[in-house]
């Protein structure tokens, strides 16, 4: 990472969704540094890609851990994964009304 300008100074963020891991980057033609999460800079990725992460712990930085998306692809997840998390509530509450209707309790001594 260092042959493409980081300066190897890495620094975790924690933002609502998790702790990110960033690395400083010059930015062409300027003094200035951007931040950069280094899961990017592993994966090479593009202005229009994310980098995600499969065990869903973004402080694992190993490659076979990392994953490549477009924005568009992220989005589409995002959706989905309401609708799921959505459909998996129904479910519990049917299966809830189900227990109360043959007078069932969750209580483990019973």
């Amino acid at each position: 990472m260092q042959e493409i300008g980081a300066n190897g100074l890495w620094q975790g963020v924690d933002t609502f969704h998790g702790v990110y891991v960033y690395t400083a980057m010059p930015m062409k033609r300027q003094a200035a540094t951007q931040k950069v999460p280094v899961a990017r800079l592993i994966l090479g990725l593009g202005p229009n890609q994310r980098a995600g992460f499969i065990d869903g712990d973004s402080l694992n930085l190993r490659r076979y851990n990392l994953s490549a998306s477009t924005n568009a692809e992220q989005s589409a997840d995002l959706q989905r994964s309401r609708h799921d998390a959505r459909q998996f509530a129904q479910d519990a509450a049917e299966r809830r009304d189900q227990m109360v209707a043959q007078s069932r309790t969750f209580d483990a001594l019973n």
